[in-house]
């Protein structure tokens, strides 16, 4: 499951228990950070993000970029605090409802054992937003890996 999870809206903290996405009018950031310290299969093995969709349906591509630099955490994600992204690791493409799991599979090295931050953004094609349960649910961002 993810330490921390949070999102930027037009570049300050979102609000709410869920995660959320959005380009356009408001550009919505999802950022997750994982402690793969201890998963043996880290780096070894394709890796796949589960994502459960929140309470907000939609459609669209969503796309899945390695976060590079940053220091921010579940309290202080800011514009400032929150890292880059980094190289497109994966990307899913469909419509989206509520409860619905969404699986992206990540390639084999882009997690490493210790810390690994993800960003997650759509295109906002035919959606207005999409929003995912929070990291402090039992179905929140999850990694696991393939083999």
């Amino acid at each position: 499951e993810a330490a921390d999870a949070e999102f930027l809206e037009n570049g300050r903290a979102g609000r709410g228990d869920e995660l959320r996405i959005e380009a356009g009018r408001r550009e919505r950031v999802t950022y997750l950070r994982f402690d793969t310290s201890d998963a043996a299969w880290a780096a070894e093995s394709p890796t796949v993000l589960s994502l459960t969709v929140g309470t907000d349906a939609g459609r669209g591509t969503i796309s899945i970029h390695e976060g590079v630099g940053g220091s921010w955490g579940d309290d202080d994600l800011t514009a400032a605090t929150a890292p880059e992204p980094g190289r497109l690791l994966g990307a899913v493409t469909g419509e989206y409802s509520p409860g619905d799991v969404i699986t992206v599979e990540l390639p084999a090295g882009a997690v490493e054992p210790g810390i690994t931050d993800l960003i997650v953004t759509t295109d906002g094609s035919g959606a207005a937003d999409v929003s995912f349960v929070g990291a402090d649910a039992e179905d929140g961002p999850r990694l696991s890996g393939t083999r």
